[in-house]
């Protein structure tokens, strides 16, 4: 049994439009992963700094206490 040549193109559709909507998917979801770890590394790096300047205002008011 043969189907027509319609229906063969429209089950292909519906398997493309499939596949597309899985591969939206997973490309969101790479891209949030990917924009989480940019976020990560930045407050990171934003820490650090936090760090030194707290270590740096300590190391001054040492400095005044003393003077």
């Amino acid at each position: 049994m043969t189907l027509p040549v319609e229906e063969l193109v429209g089950k292909e559709r519906e398997v493309q439009e499939k596949i597309m909507q899985k591969h939206s998917s997973v490309v969101e979801a790479y891209e949030k992963k990917s924009g989480n770890k940019e976020m990560e590394s930045r407050v990171g790096a934003i820490d650090r700094k936090i760090a030194v300047l707290r270590q740096e205002i300590h190391d001054l008011l040492e400095v005044i206490e003393e003077i």
